[in-house]
């Protein structure tokens, strides 16, 4: 099946299951191992050898699992351990670490990756706040992950008091994207859920849109109303 781009992978040790605390990596790139230059050596005089009329994928499966094998590098991100009441933790750290031949390597996929990138400390994905933008992906093209949409909510609450910045190529939906927040703001601000200090206030927005953007007559996904239609006691946009 191969890597992708950046996917994220689980790092664990081989002990056992009490002291695991699975480590999550980011895959950056290919790295060089202290083998390559002897095994690139190798293919270069398989194929300088083969017999142009033999079929030159007939190796044995010795020396194609040599062939094939090839490092990644990877950047930690943090560990994943069970708490005293056993409830899932999330540290953005790495406590400890051993030799690599004491780790197994996984790739999360379906919902445990959908678990990842939608971790919080306290909830589930898709409760009152949440909207969801898109879907996992890791390239523009889209031919393995057909039958396979991750999808990744936002918080509104998230975005209440900060300062946030939304970046994007053309037309890869950042507008999309705004009102899909002012959407989630304003529900919000209508469900004004209870917090540590009693229900929520309502969140007012004042929106400057320049180039009229939010205000064209779409609709920010499936089931939403175009944004001058949210609410008749709101000043249009």
């Amino acid at each position: 099946m191969g890597y992708p781009q950046a996917p994220f992978s689980f790092v664990s040790t081989l002990a056992s299951p009490a002291s695991k605390k699975p480590v999550l990596v980011r895959v950056l790139r290919p790295t060089r191992l202290p083998t390559d230059d002897e095994v690139v050596a190798s293919i270069v005089e398989f194929y300088k050898e083969a017999i142009p009329t033999e079929a030159t994928d007939k190796l044995d499966t010795y020396t194609r699992a040599e062939f094939q094998f090839s490092g990644l590098e990877g950047r930690v991100i943090g560990t994943f351990y069970r708490g005293p009441s056993g409830d899932t933790i999330f540290a953005g750290d790495l406590e400890n670490f051993y030799a690599p031949n004491n780790y197994q390597v996984f790739k999360p996929s379906g919902r445990a990756l959908e678990y990842i990138v939608n971790y919080r400390s306290e909830g589930l994905p898709g409760g009152v706040g949440d909207e969801r933008v898109g879907a996992v992906r890791y390239s523009s093209a889209l031919r393995q992950a057909a039958d396979e949409a991750v999808p990744v909510y936002v918080s509104a609450f998230d975005f209440l008091g900060k300062r946030t910045a939304l970046f994007g190529m053309t037309r890869t939906g950042k507008s999309n994207t705004v009102k899909k927040i002012i959407q989630a703001t304003v529900d919000i601000s209508t469900a004004r859920p209870h917090m540590a200090d009693g229900p929520l206030r309502p969140v007012g927005q004042i929106i400057f849109d320049g180039k009229r953007r939010v205000r064209e007559r779409k609709p920010a996904g499936p089931g939403h109303r175009p944004l001058y239609a949210v609410s008749e006691d709101r000043h249009p946009l």
